[in-house]
């Protein structure tokens, strides 16, 4: 039996996920996983879209955690994937509207903020333990995507510092601190919004469904979320699927 992971002679087999695909030709398209042994990897699947392809569409479904083992070429950034399956199948994502709304959120969400090649193994259990919480949860998920992106700065070096949040007048996005002093720039919450950046920060993530925020609170939320990671993360832009979000049954 092979081991759940290995490198032998350029040939690496380990656990991915989906974060995106892109149409190649009229047939196939390429794929991008987050591995677990070697970060972001891109891949040609050829005959994707075709009546005779090698694999089950739901296997590059976005947000898919799967098992593959690929081989690298040194004369090319794509790797060649010799195989792969699934490893935790993620159907009640797509049976479910809201669910559906906010996974093609997430997808286009880390696409943007996984860019660079290389192992970050907490990061990949992280993602992967929240892509089976949204699947299995029969909690309302309409806050889901705003736990995601708050916690998961932990793992990306930039999560906010909270001492005493409470008995601060301001949340200085810039910096990323409490502070009773207002700094000396813009990018700063206060009032409603601070308290709704608060009970982000303290909610536990499993308990994603107790932040109880109105359509308007989520939106403003997210808004300072997309200027947090603005500041923090080099050429993040505003995601283009934030508008889906509107789609959301409150």
């Amino acid at each position: 039996m092979l081991p759940s992971s290995f490198t032998i002679n350029n040939m690496i087999k380990t656990n991915g996920i989906i974060i995106n695909h892109y149409k190649y030709s009229d047939t196939s398209v390429i794929i991008k996983i987050f591995s677990e042994e070697e970060g972001l990897i891109s891949s040609i699947i050829k005959g994707a879209k075709s009546q005779k392809k090698k694999y089950n569409s739901s296997l590059i479904q976005r947000l898919s955690i799967v098992e593959l083992i690929y081989k690298k070429n040194h004369k090319s950034d794509l790797v060649q994937i010799i195989d792969i399956k699934s490893k935790d199948y993620i159907n009640n994502i797509y049976f479910n509207s809201n669910k559906r709304i906010i996974a093609l959120f997430m997808s286009e969400f880390l696409s943007k903020i996984i860019k660079e090649s290389g192992p970050n193994k907490s990061l990949y259990i992280f993602i992967e333990n929240s892509i089976k919480l949204i699947n299995i949860t029969e909690k309302k998920v309409i806050s889901f995507h705003l736990m995601f992106m708050i916690k998961i700065t932990k793992y990306l070096g930039f999560y906010p510092t909270i001492i005493t949040p409470n008995k601060s007048k301001y949340f200085d996005i810039l910096n990323g601190i409490f502070t009773n002093i207002k700094p000396n720039h813009n990018y700063l919450l206060s009032g409603h919004q601070m308290k709704c950046w608060i009970l982000l920060l303290k909610t536990e993530f499993t308990k994603f469904d107790e932040l109880n925020f109105s359509q308007s609170e989520s939106k403003t939320t997210l808004k300072n979320l997309n200027l947090f990671y603005k500041l923090h993360v080099y050429n993040y832009r505003k995601l283009k699927s934030d508008y889906i979000l509107d789609l959301l049954e409150y």
